[in-house]
């Protein structure tokens, strides 16, 4: 069974360890261009999509929340770079034949149930880059995903990896911590 993508944002998709194999996902609505697998033993299928690879497994306890504290901040890092680099190319003077502005591309971001790592994967990115809570993230999500549930451990893990990653991206470049804006046309 393939689970169907589910949409968090414009720009932000949800799945499981089988979305993946999901024909024309590189094409709208979805048009995926960049994956972030959070769970073990998927490959990049696609030269052509961006892919970050952090398997980790599906644990309890102090040791599961450094991990997956590690694995978010990564992927906070991926996805930030990722979506900059596409508002800047929303930005370039280019038009698709037919005129318009090319499509931001999404990240799917994935583990093998689609209900633990990956919604808390999309709950730290969406706490550092709307600044929002934990509860707020995971409302948005549930909302679109009802069965997810992840550990009370990955909500410690994205607490304390959104505060690392404004940390360090705070002694980077001394910048608002806060200024994140992605330019998304629907």
């Amino acid at each position: 069974i393939i689970m169907k993508p589910l949409r968090i944002r414009p720009y932000l998709v949800l799945g499981d360890g089988n979305t993946w194999k999901c024909k024309d996902l590189d094409k709208p609505p979805f048009s995926v261009g960049a994956v972030v697998s959070v769970g073990g033993g998927v490959h990049n299928d696609n030269p052509n999509r961006a892919y970050l690879h952090l398997g980790i497994l599906d644990r309890t306890g102090n040791k599961a929340v450094e991990k997956m504290t590690e694995v978010m901040i990564q992927a906070i890092e991926f996805m930030t770079t990722w979506l900059k680099k596409e508002s800047e190319s929303l930005q370039e003077p280019t038009p698709r034949a037919g005129g318009g502005r090319p499509p931001v591309q999404s990240i799917l971001v994935h583990c093998r149930g689609g209900m633990n790592r990956s919604p808390a994967t999309i709950a730290a990115f969406l706490m550092a880059s709307e600044n929002l809570s934990w509860d707020e993230a995971m409302a948005d999500i549930q909302r679109i995903r009802k069965k997810c549930r992840p550990r009370p451990e990955y909500r410690v893990a994205a607490e304390q990896a959104v505060s690392l990653w404004r940390q360090r991206r705070h002694g980077e470049n001394q910048e608002d911590d806060n200024d994140m804006t992605v330019m998304v046309e629907e």
